[in-house]
């Protein structure tokens, strides 16, 4: 059940954050209506969702090639990190849909950590 749940999460931490990464950093008229304007707190998004995703491939990438430490410590670090940064955003921006699907990726790691744990 264990590697299932690592690829599930990690699958979707990288189908999720690596497209909204790439929008945060550009600038279609689109993304300003959900993301807000051009601005460095949206390129900071973009590159923090950016990273999201590369140490989310990573993790998926280290495991079947027999890195299971390495996958270990990506799922443990990443997931509760981001398992927080999902509450917080609540906290800060109560209405945006954005967060409200992180809060629903949040759960999914925290799913995923309680069969780990």
């Amino acid at each position: 059940m264990f590697p299932l749940m690592l690829y599930v999460s990690l699958g979707a931490n990288v189908a999720v954050t690596l497209p909204l990464g790439w929008l945060a950093l550009s600038s279609r008229p689109a993304v300003c209506t959900i993301l807000g304007p051009e601005s460095p707190s949206r390129r900071l998004l973009g590159g923090l969702l950016l990273t999201l995703a590369l140490l989310s491939a990573l993790g998926l990438y280290a495991w079947p090639t027999g890195h299971d430490e390495t996958a270990m410590a990506v799922l443990l670090g990443l997931l509760p990190t981001q398992i927080v940064w999902s509450v917080m955003s609540l906290w800060a921006l109560p209405r945006s849909p954005l967060v409200w699907g992180a809060l629903a990726l949040g759960a999914l790691h925290g799913v995923t950590l309680s069969v780990v744990i």
